[in-house]
């Protein structure tokens, strides 16, 4: 798994700056359009659009996915959910 520092700009929901991608698949780290991931201030599901701009994943987006990619997605998101939980205290 690797990372890199990213000009996304901020989460269209919650508004905190994102600036990091991380990929915990593979080593590829150049998004694409299409491309999903995930806040991981508020664990809103996000999408790259065609101008690698983050906006929120559609269902539609979600559907596109193969059965073992969506899984992954709920599992990381649910893991940065249950984070930010433990460190509010909620």
């Amino acid at each position: 798994m690797k990372s890199k520092h990213i000009e996304a700009g901020p989460c269209p929901t919650c508004g905190k700056k994102l600036d990091g991608l991380t990929n915990p698949v593979d080593d590829d780290l150049d998004q694409q359009p299409g491309d999903v991931s995930i806040c991981f201030h508020c664990g809103t599901i996000l999408v790259f659009n065609e101008n690698l701009e983050l906006v929120p994943c559609s269902d539609e987006n979600l559907e596109e996915l193969d059965e073992d990619s969506r899984v992954l997605i709920f599992a990381i998101r649910e893991a940065i959910l249950a984070q930010r939980n433990n460190r509010t205290g909620n």
